[in-house]
């Protein structure tokens, strides 16, 4: 599962989340992110899910943390190493929302939350140069693992459909230490030689429950094929522009 935002206009409602984790824990035994990518290609896989945030926030302690706490469940939280105790200005047309400090990141029980990397700067990764893959990945583990004090050693891709990472990518993040990395490929599991790219099942303010609920049941997998064409199409139209001059970058 893959949240961003709790709470604000554009977040999933504290109440809605709660209910969601309750679906889930009906379908499945909600686990660490890291033993769930340990049970790949496993009988128990299907039988698994994790629970992960992208970016950081701090209104994911604020709100989410005291439901997972109360759950006894845990999470995996993704964040910026270059957006530590900022505001989400990549998304500079969005509601600003503040990224968590560093000691706020210290406070974070690791019992309940591991810390995983999202980038340096929240770029896509597509076709980037050595040196700003190893920045994106290596460099952002070292600044998280110092602002925490803990290992870190799992990573989502800023972005992450087809079209915002490549192998090259992959490979960078694998050579910077980590075990795994998550996309935002919508899929509700993961083969063993999916690792560096972990599809998940993505949940926004616009998922009422019963979309949740039949997301988890496998009435939404035709998603897959529609994020594929829309990859295809996007990455066309962007080398077109390329070979014209015009760069293109998607806002979220």
């Amino acid at each position: 599962m893959m949240y961003h935002g709790i709470g604000g206009p554009d977040g999933v409602t504290p109440e809605a989340f709660e209910r969601q984790l309750e679906a889930l824990a009906k379908r499945r035994r909600i686990v660490p992110l890291i033993d769930a990518v340990d049970s790949l290609g496993r009988a128990e896989s299907g039988d698994l899910a994790a629970i992960t945030f992208d970016d950081g926030y701090r209104d994911f302690a604020e709100f989410a943390l005291p439901i997972l706490c109360a759950k006894r469940l845990h999470a995996t939280l993704f964040v910026p190493a270059g957006w530590i105790g900022k505001r989400n200005g990549w998304d500079a047309d969005r509601p600003q929302r503040q990224i968590l400090s560093i000691r706020e990141l210290r406070e974070l029980d690791p019992g309940t939350v591991t810390v995983g990397a999202h980038g340096l700067t929240h770029t896509r990764l597509l076709r980037l140069q050595a040196k700003t893959l190893h920045a994106e990945t290596a460099t952002a583990r070292t600044i998280l693992e110092d602002a925490c004090g803990r290992a870190v050693t799992l990573y989502a891709y800023p972005y992450g459909q087809r079209d915002d990472f490549d192998m090259a990518a992959e490979r960078a993040v694998r050579d910077a230490g980590f075990i795994a990395a998550c996309s935002t490929i919508f899929g509700r599991s993961s083969r063993p030689d999916e690792r560096f790219r972990l599809r998940r099942v993505g949940i926004g303010p616009q998922s009422s429950l019963t979309m949740v609920e039949r997301m988890l049941d496998g009435a939404y997998d035709w998603t897959i094929l529609k994020e594929s064409l829309g990859a295809l199409s996007r990455e066309a139209f962007r080398r077109g522009r390329e070979s014209v001059g015009i760069s293109h970058r998607r806002p979220y």
